[in-house]
Parts: structure tokens; sequence; C-alpha cells
């Protein structure tokens, strides 16, 4: 995939993953049984300085979100000056 995104002189190297959170209470079941509709998921995009290990930026969507779409805007908000 071409992200063509600027590689700035002083770069690092970013690993980018994405980890999805239920949102839930003890509510669910009785949503469910009872038809009304079900609450979704979070989803945490981040991206990682991979020498420091240190999240380097992060972005909050919904389920809708696929992961790939969020790639190159991660890349594009890591900001080198305030690392």
């Amino acid at each position: 995939m071409e992200l063509n995104v600027p590689i700035p002189e002083n770069d690092i190297f970013v690993a980018v993953d994405s980890t999805g959170m239920k949102v839930t209470n003890r509510g669910d079941w009785m949503r469910e049984k009872h038809g009304v509709e079900r609450r979704g998921w979070i989803k945490l995009h981040i991206a990682v300085d991979v020498e420091t290990r240190k999240p380097v930026t992060f972005e909050i969507t919904d389920e809708r979100t696929a992961d790939h779409e969020m790639a190159k805007p991660l890349l594009e908000k890591i900001n080198l000056g305030d690392l």
C-alpha cells in the first residue's frame, strides 16, 4: 500500500496497530433479549516508537472504521519535534 507520507530527515521507526474494546455493562443481556439495539465497539489505533516503546500518537474510532484507513492519518499526526 502506498501511503505518500513525507519522511523527515530525523526519522523514527513506528509500529502501528489497533485493538477493539466492547462498550458493555450488565444490561447487554436484557437489551439482546428484548430486541433493543446493541452497543458496539470502540477501537484504539496507536503508533508506538519501536526504539523507546513509547506511544507517539493515537486515535479512537468506532467499529465501522477499518484499521487500514487509520494508518496514514496516524503517521501524518506524528510530530518529531515533540519526541
